[in-house]
């Protein structure tokens, strides 16, 4: 059985994190500081700031929007 990764990336250059959901962490990462990713292309280079794994892609998607929400960004305390 395969993961799926919900990711964090923070920017290095500019005070911003990006949220996403792959089942390739490596590669979805590449996407976004090679500038595949027209949401973070202006904020690259970006860093893997948190990941967690799940089985599914469903699940997956229904744990990043509850991260994405400010009591998910709270937990993870982001901003550091």
């Amino acid at each position: 059985m395969s993961w799926w990764y919900v990711y964090f990336l923070k920017s290095l250059i500019k005070d911003d994190v990006h949220f996403g959901s792959t089942d390739n962490l490596y590669s979805g990462t590449n996407q976004h500081n090679n500038g595949y990713v027209q949401l973070t292309k202006a904020y690259r280079l970006m860093e893997l700031a948190v990941y967690v794994a799940v089985r599914t892609a469903k699940k997956a998607r229904k744990l990043g929007k509850c991260l994405k929400k400010d009591s998910g960004k709270t937990i993870l305390d982001m901003g550091d």
